[in-house]
């Protein structure tokens, strides 16, 4: 087998051909006579697919090449371009629905722009920063792969409804705890990762899909034997999670699943007391989550499996602030322009550091992360777009079943712990693909919910159509 692939890949010319080959093969299989009813399933397919590989999973060929992230990477082989005939192939399997998704794309982005003007303007700035950054460079390769994930995301939230992409995100995700558990057997490695980069960003995944596959457990209209299903789901994600021992994790999925049992009831208030609630509770979970793995460490290291990863952050976080006020407080360094130990005596980040001598690679806050990269601007931006997000949350909760709302509620509040302690909101990975879903979605769920038989019936009714 790898006598084989160093052949196909060590010959760009024989790569070449055998990727347009197929692409070529795959192009005329759907032409045939099923193609609508074969390209159906593959759409649906491609979707679970996606979010299989947003978080940019490490492990054996070829999945460790299929994410756009391997342009921002030095030294490239011709492995680093397989997501090339990659893209392409998906291309060709949603090219039906790209073409009906285009027709609509004015009406659709001018009522998402409307809903959430923030977020749209935060998602300029990967490309803006480039301009002020001073490794334009190093900014424009992640830019790259931040622009071919991002409209991807934006096409499987209009195209698909919380029905669809709850059940999209659970069975990738089961896929990855699967995935990891034959890849890298767990015991066998001090720190299990499995196909993902991290023991943390397995747990973060794996706590996520024990979320949902409760919700779905729980709340969902199905068969016993789907019922049945669902528990085992989350039983199974629920293991992969603590074997990961990520205590993170763990108080992560306390808190999701504490969150679940109470949105029952509070459904039932008025908006104000909702929002209240659910604000109330946020802002609660993040405290609880900094001094439990912080503060209490006896609780950390005996119960919660010997998950350190916090000690020593704060020490390295009012240096990263101090840097950023002092050099460029108001637009931050630029997109991936700050931690560049490259560069020697000219890196941005040098001189931060431990007591320990450990130099980090990353902020390890995904909202100071934020303002290293874009700064105040970016912060103030994405702040705004959150509670926009959140306050259409809380709307769409009090006005849909339970099963269904509670999905933005779970991402909001997993977006939000996950960020404590990791960078995931900044990079074009699983998180930013759930934000971004999160934010289209909530926005044109509670547009139709909130228009009336006089407010535009007919350009609703259009965009409604749009979607099926």
């Amino acid at each position: 087998m790898k006598a084989i692939q160093i052949i196909i890949f060590s010959s760009p010319l024989l790569s070449s051909i055998l990727a347009v080959s197929l692409i070529i093969l795959i192009a005329l299989f759907f032409h045939s006579s099923s193609y609508k009813k074969i390209s159906y399933y593959y759409q649906k397919g491609f979707a679970i697919f996606f979010l299989f590989l947003s978080p940019a999973l490490e492990g054996r060929p070829p999945l460790n090449y299929l994410h756009p992230t391997k342009l921002a990477e030095t030294n490239k082989t011709n492995m680093h371009y397989l997501w090339i005939p990659f893209m392409a192939f998906c291309f060709i399997i949603l090219f039906s629905r790209i073409q009906h998704f285009l027709k609509y794309s004015i009406s659709i982005f001018s009522l998402l722009l409307s809903k959430n003007p923030c977020f749209w303007i935060y998602a300029t700035l990967p490309f803006f920063s480039i301009f002020w950054s001073e490794t334009p460079d190093i900014a424009f390769a992640h830019f790259l792969a931040y622009i071919l994930i991002t409209p991807v995301a934006v096409y499987l939230a209009v195209q698909y409804d919380w029905q669809d992409l709850a059940r999209f995100v659970r069975w990738s995700h089961i896929m990855i705890g699967v995935g990891s558990y034959i890849h890298q057997r767990p015991g066998s490695v001090v720190d299990w990762s499995g196909l993902t980069k991290s023991k943390n960003k397995l747990g973060g995944i794996m706590c996520l899909s024990t979320a949902f596959w409760y919700v779905n457990y729980s709340q969902a209209v199905q068969s016993k034997a789907g019922r049945w299903l669902s528990l085992l789901m989350t039983l199974v994600s629920f293991y992969l999670m603590r074997t990961g021992k990520s205590g993170g994790a763990l108080v992560a999925v306390i808190l999701l699943i504490g969150m679940v049992l109470s949105l029952g009831f509070i459904k039932q208030l008025s908006f104000q007391w909702a929002f209240a609630c659910i604000a109330s509770f946020i802002i609660v979970s993040i405290a609880a989550t900094i001094i439990i793995t912080d503060n209490l460490e006896a609780i950390i290291v005996e119960g919660l499996g010997k998950d350190m990863t916090l000690t020593g952050r704060t020490e390295f976080w009012p240096q990263i602030f101090a840097r950023v006020v002092e050099k460029r407080l108001l637009t931050g360094f630029g997109y991936y322009s700050f931690w560049q130990p490259e560069l020697g005596i000219n890196n941005p980040a040098k001189g931060i550091f431990t007591t320990t001598g450990f130099i980090p690679p990353h902020s390890h806050n995904g909202y100071l992360e934020i303002l290293v990269y874009f700064g105040l601007l970016g912060l103030a931006l994405f702040t705004i777009s959150f509670v926009i997000n959140l306050v259409m949350a809380v709307q769409y909760l009090i006005k849909e079943r339970l099963e269904l709302s509670a999905i933005p509620m779970i991402f909001l509040m997993y977006l939000t712990l996950n960020n404590i302690t990791e960078t995931t909101i900044i990079e074009p990975t699983n998180v930013w693909v759930y934000y971004v879903m999160l934010t289209v979605r909530l926005s044109l769920d509670t547009s139709f919910n909130n228009t009336t038989a006089t407010s535009k019936p007919k350009r609703t009714e259009r965009l409604k159509q749009s979607f099926s």
